[in-house]
């Protein structure tokens, strides 16, 4: 058999073989899932919370920390021990404000989800209002 004929075959082969699967809707067709929803009192106690509770407690914690970690740094400076120190505390610092700016986005993000619904909400309902106006054209008329 030549190459050819081997090459024809292979191809042939392949072809025989493959076949095109175009994924099916999800029993009870489309939009069959729940839709979606908000949970508008867990978002304001998620709200309250971060806003009264974590980041407050996160900047405090981060303020106590610094005051503990320069004494310390202070004691053992001229030593190894403080100059690891000194690292050690340059990088917490980094990441309290790390921290900090992350919960301050998440904080941020829940308060806006509802707004962003709404706008969303408002939207999809103009445009299907305006899917009413005029005569069907598949109708001819």
């Amino acid at each position: 058999m030549s190459f050819d004929d081997a090459w024809s075959a292979a191809r042939s082969e392949a072809v025989a073989k493959s076949s095109t699967q175009i994924d099916g809707v999800a029993p009870g067709g489309a939009g069959s899932g729940p839709d979606l929803r908000l949970n508008k009192p867990g978002k304001k106690v998620a709200v309250q919370s971060l806003q009264n509770d974590i980041r407050p407690g996160t900047t405090k914690a981060g303020v106590h920390a610094d005051e503990s970690s320069s004494a310390a740094v202070k004691e053992f400076s001229g030593w190894e021990t403080g100059a690891g120190l000194k690292d050690a505390h340059a990088e917490w610092e980094r990441q309290v404000k790390s921290l900090q700016a992350r919960l301050e986005k998440d904080q941020s993000d829940l308060e806006d989800t509802h707004r962003d619904f709404q706008y969303v909400d408002h939207g999809i309902r103009s445009r299907i209002a305006g899917l009413g106006a005029g005569p069907d054209p598949r109708r001819g008329a």
